[in-house]
């Protein structure tokens, strides 16, 4: 868009529901580029996971719980913010386990340092987590992308699968 002063602005626009665009919006010249960004992959889940315990104590063993939970099936359909709720809630459960052989229940929840997240935090978490989406949902997602990819300018428009950029990105907007 050009401004009256010669200025360029630029407008970034995200949705998960392409089909309902204006399709005033999508002729040329107004939103050119169009990125599908699917699922993340069973090593950016990792990544996702490890950036949000980032900032917590660990066990020794929650490597493996890692692994574990992003070779799973059940984990193939976890959005970002599903691998936050289950960090989330993992350090929710620790709270409990660590509040039941502690006197000190006020102190745990006013210094999470003080929590240390085990491996069986975390896989009991994901036994209890859902993911957002369902098999139906994502394959409705993909006929909807598959749609308008050839409804537009293929040239105009990219998938990032499993680009380490996307990824990268992803982890940069935490």
């Amino acid at each position: 868009m050009e401004g009256g002063g010669g200025s360029t602005i630029y407008i970034l626009a995200a949705t998960s529901r392409p089909d309902l665009i204006d399709v005033a919006l999508l002729r040329p010249g107004r939103i050119e580029k169009h990125c599908y960004i699917g699922l993340p992959t069973p090593q950016e889940r990792s990544a996702i996971i490890r950036a949000e315990l980032s900032s917590m104590q660990i066990g020794d063993d929650i490597d493996e719980a890692i692994t574990i939970i992003v070779e799973s099936e059940k984990s193939s359909l976890f959005t970002q913010a599903d691998l936050k709720a289950l960090v989330n809630d993992a350090y929710h459960e620790a709270i409990k386990n660590n509040s039941r052989n502690s006197s000190h229940e006020l102190d745990l929840w006013s210094d999470g340092h003080s929590v240390l997240i085990q491996s069986r935090d975390l896989l009991r978490s994901f036994e209890r987590l859902k993911p957002s989406l369902s098999s139906q949902d994502l394959q409705f997602y993909d006929s909807v992308y598959t749609r308008f990819r050839h409804q537009n300018d293929e040239s105009d428009y990219s998938v990032a699968d499993s680009s380490n950029d996307i990824a990268k990105q992803r982890l940069a907007l935490k």
